[in-house]
C-alpha cells in the first residue's frame, strides 16, 4: 500500500500575504505496512525518568542567564555552539567588512545552534520569507521532538512527561507547557489548514518540512540567521546610506547569509510596520557585533527607539524574490516627502 499523499492549497484570501508567489503543501504520511519506525518514525516517545539528567542539563542551559546576558568578546566556537552562527558564516561576514574600507559594522541576532552546521554544510534550506514558524530547538526534545530533527522546521505531537513536573522549577514547567501548546497547535494546523507558504512545501513521513533547492534537491527547511543591524562605525562623520545597506545585504545574501526578512533595512513606513518592528526588537536583549579587523563581541541589542536599520533578505529559494526583485522592492516602497529613507530611523 503506498503512502497517502494529501495536497493542500492554503487559503490566503482572508490573510495578508505580501509575497508575489505562493505554494502548496503536500503531506506525505507513513505507510504502516512498510514504515517500521526508527529514524523515520512519526511516533514521539515520552521521555523516561532515566533521561532526567539530560533533561536537567537542557533546562539549565536553556534558562541560564550567563550565556543569554553575556557581554564581551566571544570565540568562533562559542558563537557557533551557543549562539548559532557557524564559523564559516562568521568568516564571510568578517571578510566583507574588512573589504568595505573599515566604515561599517554588522550585528546579528542569535540563531538555533542545532542549525548552524546544517546551514554551513548545505544540508538544509534556510527558512525563507513567509515561513514564520520557529525551528525545533533543544527545549522541543523534552516534549518529544526527535533529536535528529533539531534545527529544522518540523511538527510533532508533544507529550509532556508528568513525572517531571515535581522535579523542575515552576518557571521551567510553565515554559514546557507553553511550548507543548504551541507545537500541538502547529501540528493540527499544518496537517489540516496550513498557513500560506512562499513556495511548495512537502511535509515528509518524518514530519519535517522540505523545500526544493535551486539544484532540484529537496532539503529540510532549517533555521536562518535573523536580524541584521547595519551601522556606520562610531566616530565617522557620514550618515548611514540606505543604498550601502542594500548592497551589503545583497552581497551577504549571495554568500548564503541573511536569508529572509524585511526589505530596505526594515525602515518602517506605516504605523503597523513600526509596531511590529518595536515588538520584535523588544524581545531581543543581545546581538553579536562584527567590526572590521576585530573579533566579534556580544553587545546589548538596540531598543526599538534606537535601531536605524534592521532586517535581512529573501533567499533565492523564495520563488519570485530574486536579488533583482529585492532591489526593485527596496527602491519602490510607498513614501511621502516627510518619510524618505535618509539613513535616519523614520519610526524612532
Amino acid at each position: 500500500m503506498p503512502r497517502s499523499e494529501v495536497l493542500i492549497d492554503p487559503d490566503v484570501t482572508a490573510r495578508r500575504w505580501p509575497f508575489p508567489v505562493r505554494g502548496s503543501v503536500l503531506v506525505v504520511r507513513p505507510d504502516p505496512e512498510t514504515d517500521s519506525g526508527g529514524d523515520e518514525s512519526t511516533e514521539n516517545a515520552e521521555r523516561s525518568p532515566s533521561e532526567f539528567e539530560e533533561i536537567r542539563r537542557v533546562l539549565d542551559a536553556f534558562f541560564d542567564p550567563r550565556d543569554h546576558d553575556y557581554v564581551g568578546p566571544v570565540t568562533p566556537a562559542d558563537l557557533e555552539t551557543k549562539y548559532g552562527i557557524a564559523v564559516e558564516e562568521q568568516e564571510k561576514i568578517q571578510n566583507l567588512l574588512d573589504r568595505l574600507g573599515g566604515c561599517y559594522q554588522l550585528a546579528v541576532w542569535d540563531s538555533n545552534p542545532d542549525a548552524a552546521r546544517l546551514r554551513a554544510e548545505g544540508k538544509c534550506i534556510p527558512k525563507p520569507a513567509g515561513m514564520f514558524m520557529k525551528t525545533l530547538d533543544r527545549l522541543d526534545w523534552i516534549p518529544g521532538a526527535e533529536r535528529q530533527h533539531l534545527g529544522k522546521l518540523g511538527i510533532y505531537l508533544p507529550q509532556l512527561p508528568m513525572w517531571l513536573r515535581s522535579l523542575v522549577t515552576p518557571e521551567q514547567w510553565s515554559a514546557l507547557e507553553k511550548r507543548a501548546e504551541l507545537r500541538r497547535g502547529e501540528y493540527v494546523m499544518w496537517l489540516n489548514s496550513p498557513p500560506p507558504v512562499p513556495a511548495d512545501v512537502v511535509i515528509g513521513p518524518d514530519n519535517v518540512l522540505y523545500m526544493c533547492h535551486d539544484d532540484g534537491e529537496w532539503l529540510p527547511v532549517g533555521s536562518d540567521i535573523d536580524g541584521a543591524e547595519w551601522k556606520v562605525l562610531d566616530g565617522l562623520d557620514h550618515e548611514l546610506n540606505p543604498v550601502s545597506y542594500d548592497v551589503a545585504m545583497l552581497i551577504l545574501n549571495e554568500m548564503g547569509l541573511f536569508q529572509h526578512g524585511a526589505t530596505a533595512g526594515w525602515l518602517a513606513w506605516t504605523p503597523p510596520e513600526a509596531a511590529i518592528k518595536r515588538q520584535v526588537l523588544s524581545k531581543q536583549t543581545r546581538m553579536t557585533v562584527f567590526r572590521p579587523g576585530e573579533p566579534p563581541r556580544r553587545e546589548r541589542s538596540p531598543r526599538p527607539e534606537e535601531a536605524r536599520s534592521l532586517g535581512d533578505l529573501p533567499t533565492l529559494t523564495d520563488t519570485g524574490l530574486t536579488s533583482r526583485a529585492y532591489l526593485w522592492i527596496a527602491r519602490t516602497r510607498p513614501t511621502d516627502t516627510s518619510n524618505k529613507p535618509t539613513g535616519r530611523n523614520p519610526d524612532a
